[in-house]
């Protein structure tokens, strides 16, 4: 009462609530906020390589005359024609199991509130990780398969694109470890079980698929084909990739996934080693998907095709 009769603590109660109202939307967003600041810092260390790479090369660039028959108008259509054949059945699937990802999130986030530190809610979690990583592993051992019969260039370089994968699966790799070795100090429980698992399966996937993307953006079709072997497969693990990066981004850094780590190293250990790692597997996971987008567009075309 006190305070609605005094017109100067009635003024300073209201300018409090909105940076009070603003410090919580800081505090609830900085957790989901912080890898995309690691990544963006990355992607420009990355650019300024290219840069300092191409400075001790010559800068002239040897043009070829134009076509006399072929005009601009006709050139631009044909540089913004974008063929999305042998995509649709990866597309279409990769589109659900994205809503299936959205949807445990959301479950996740439910649960959590109702008891964080509930089985259901590591189930809910590492199931779908579980679930991400074997599809995953299956579609890029069968895409693999499907396309070992297009042309590979083994006298073409490392590209930049394959030194940020390396890199950042190092970090995917940390993370990996030290949860496996966590899980099995509690190998006897439901949660270290899940957490070896899901290790397991998240090592195993990323490895296969950083030699399959080491070995695909090496190849191109020997001739121009109609049909395109593997294309369908390489759609669906790039929204597969896409989904795990969401996962990881919003689920894996949550206290509430990595109990079974906390419990073992500590909250502030795990917390610096999160830090640390958790940002570079994300990156992972989203420079992946850059990395089969261009494998996506180049594998099926002849060299002199490329555009």
């Amino acid at each position: 009462i006190s305070d609605l009769s005094n017109p100067v603590n009635s003024t300073d109660h209201k300018s409090c609530m909105p940076s009070k109202f603003v410090a919580n939307i800081i505090k609830d967003t900085s957790p989901y906020l912080y890898p995309f600041k690691i990544e963006y810092n990355l992607i420009c260390a990355g650019i300024l390589y290219v840069m300092w790479r191409h400075l001790a090369y010559n800068s002239e660039v040897k043009r070829l005359p134009l076509s006399r028959s072929e005009s601009n108008g006709d050139k631009r259509r044909r540089r913004l024609t974008v063929d999305c054949s042998s995509s649709s059945k990866g597309l279409f699937l990769g589109i659900l199991l994205f809503v299936t990802v959205v949807i445990s999130l959301k479950s996740f986030a439910s649960l959590v509130k109702v008891n964080p530190n509930g089985l259901t809610v590591l189930f809910v979690s590492h199931c779908t990780e579980i679930g991400l990583y074997t599809m995953a592993l299956i579609s890029t051992v069968v895409a693999a398969f499907r396309m070992k019969d297009l042309k590979y260039d083994s006298k073409e370089r490392a590209k930049l694109e394959e030194n940020l994968i390396g890199i950042s699966q190092l970090g995917l790799f940390m993370y990996g470890v030290f949860s496996m070795v966590a899980g099995s100090i509690e190998g006897n429980t439901a949660r270290g079980a899940f957490t070896i698992v899901t290790s397991c399966l998240m090592m195993t996937q990323a490895a296969l698929q950083t030699i399959f993307l080491f070995a695909a953006m090496r190849m191109s079709a020997r001739k121009e084909q109609s049909t395109k072997p593997g294309r369908e497969f390489v759609t669906f693990l790039l929204l597969c990739n896409f989904c795990m990066w969401v996962v990881n981004t919003f689920e894996t850094i949550r206290p509430e996934h990595n109990s079974v780590q906390i419990s073992i190293y500590g909250e502030d250990a795990w917390a610096i080693f999160v830090h640390i790692s958790v940002p570079l597997a994300i990156f992972y996971r989203f420079h992946s998907t850059v990395c089969l987008s261009h494998i996506w567009k180049y594998a099926w075309k002849a060299k002199g095709e490329f555009r």
